[in-house]
Order: C-alpha cells, then structure tokens, then sequence
C-alpha cells in the first residue's frame, strides 16, 4: 500500500498520499534520479506493510484485527492494485482497486445548521480526494471486499464485484466480534460505519482554516483566526502542520520537514461558492480530509498520527495533541 509512505528527496518529501497532478509529477523526473526516489520508497512502502500486517486494516487470512477472510492472505489488495486501478475522475488515491462511492450523496457538515456562524467559516466542497477512498468501506454501502482486481488470474471486474463485492465468507480475527453483516458491509451499529450522513463528524473535503490560503496567496490570512498557519512544501502547491508532538516526543518526524506523522492537507481546486455561498479560491488550496488526522497504515490508536510509543503506551490523542495541532484552543 503506497499511500502514506513519505521519503525526504533533496529536503522535499515526494510522498504517495497525494493528488494525481503530483504524481505525473513524478513522471518528469531523470531516470537516474527516479529510480532513487522508486527504491527508497519501496524501502519506506516496506517498513509500511509491518504496520499494516498488525492493525485491522489486514483483512487477509493473517489477520488479527477485527474482520478477515480465509478467501485470500493478501494485505494491500483491498485497497491498492498493481494493474488495472480505477482512473476514473473522482480517484486521488494511487493504484485505487475499490468502486468509489458517489461523492454528491453525502450529507456535509455544513448542512448541520451552524451555517453561517462562526463555527463553520470555511467553503464546503463534495466529499472527494482520499476522503472518497476511505469512505469506500466506511459509509456502509458496499461490501468491504468489493475488489477490482482480486487476487488470482481472470479475477478483474472493474464494478468489483457491485456493492455486495466478492461474496467472502468473513470471520472474527480476534476477540471482538465481526464487525461486518452476512454481506461483508460494515454494521450499521459499528463505530467504523460513518453511512452517508456526516453530519455527526468531523467536517472534511473543507478549506482548512475556513479559507484565505491559495496557491496566490500562501500566507493568508485565513478567515477563522482560530487555526495554526500550516507549512507550505517549497516548490509546490502543498500544505501540512507540523507534527510538533511527534517531533519532540516521538521518532521519525522533524520540524518543518513533511513526514509521515505531519497533519497533511490535501490540494484541491474548486471553483464558485458553496451551496451556503462560501467562495472557494478557484485555484490550489488546502483542504481538510479524513488523511489530515488518519493514515490507514499506521499502528496507532485509530490509524491516528500520534504513536501509542510517544504517549508512552497510552491512547494516541492523549491531551488532545492532535486537536490542538491546528486548532488554537
């Protein structure tokens, strides 16, 4: 699984969990140089895969989370594919091997009714980039082994197998209980099952700071003064707060180098007004997305990006570290 595995190249991070834009990107680099930047990835993607293998991401038959299936022992091929990924528009996600949901049939945060009020400044746009991804599997309408292309040959199906996906029998992986009905979707009971209305969560695929940063304008101000100024990645229409905590307490993560445990936000161009009438910058500008807070790869508590280890053992948003990262409260 690629996404999330950032390597520091040259003092920038070319880092995987990205939009498609910085992708092709990548495509322009020498060959000398990109075969470097292939092979430290595959050692960063590597060191990845350990992480995933103990968290409840690892749906295979080695799994020791909460749902697995004995129909296959592969880690990555629930999310990621070598061959035959979904290039459709609405995909931010590299090598995507799962249908996406429809990103207008989400109910938004703004939509709670504090439209307007100082608790919500910034433009919302359609639920999208890696949002849309994770969503796949936690809006609950599709099973969680829908799957591209399925391991073994002749197994491609580009609607993964429709929203009862492959038809796997699932079984518990450990000591909790299935977290997944007879058709593999998630519970509607479940935590995990976030369904189409998010109005009860944090908002996401919002201008971080309720707006005012852009590709134009990267120093601001944002319209809510309540927000860390987050960095900006030299040379590219990039955003992320530091990780302060991890810098300090953890391993891994340095000041003002976007690394793995940064809050990242996500590069969109949307253009107009929202449904409220909240302008968005009609260029690049940062957004916040279900990956600024999570990374599916990590053992953390809850995917978050705070080790268990840098909160010695304890849960990983002790001390709210990771709401006080950008909000100033």
């Amino acid at each position: 699984m690629l996404s999330g595995c950032g390597i520091v190249f040259n003092s920038q991070e070319v880092n995987f969990e990205t939009n498609r834009g910085f992708l092709m990107k990548q495509k322009l680099l020498k060959p000398a140089v990109a075969a470097v930047v292939l092979g430290v990835a595959m050692f960063a993607a590597g060191s990845a895969v350990a992480g995933i293998a103990n968290t409840k991401h690892n749906l295979g038959a080695q799994g020791t989370g909460t749902n697995k299936t004995t129909a296959t022992g592969e880690i990555c091929v629930f999310c990621h594919t070598p061959h035959g990924a979904d290039t459709g528009d609405n995909v931010a996600v590299p090598l995507w091997n799962k249908t996406l949901s429809d990103p207008e049939a989400f109910k938004t945060y703004d939509q709670l009714g504090t439209s307007g009020t100082s608790t919500y400044d910034a433009a919302q746009a359609n639920i999208g980039s890696v949002t849309l991804a994770c969503l796949t599997c936690h809006d609950g309408t599709q099973a969680i082994d829908n799957i591209i292309n399925a391991p073994g040959s002749g197994m491609y199906d580009a609607t993964g197998g429709g929203a009862d996906g492959l038809d796997w029998a699932w079984e518990a992986a450990g000591s909790d209980p299935l977290s997944v009905d007879g058709t593999g979707r998630l519970l509607a009971t479940s935590i995990a099952n976030l369904g189409t209305d998010l109005t009860n969560d944090h908002p996401v695929s919002m201008q971080y700071g309720g707006g005012g940063i852009s590709a134009s304008n990267p120093v601001g101000p944002m319209r809510d003064g309540d927000f860390v100024m987050p960095n900006k990645v030299d040379g590219l229409n990039r955003w992320y707060v530091d990780n302060d905590f991890m810098a300090a307490n953890g391993t891994g993560s340095t000041t003002d180098v976007l690394d793995v445990w940064d809050y990242k936000l996500y590069t969109r161009t949307v253009t107009g007004a929202d449904a409220r009438g909240v302008q968005f910058a009609g260029e690049d500008e940062p957004f916040v997305e279900c990956g600024s807070c999570h990374d599916p790869h990590l053992e953390t508590t809850t995917f978050l990006r705070i080790s268990t280890e840098a909160q010695n053992g304890g849960m990983s948003n002790a001390g709210s570290q990771i709401c006080l990262a950008c909000h100033t409260k």
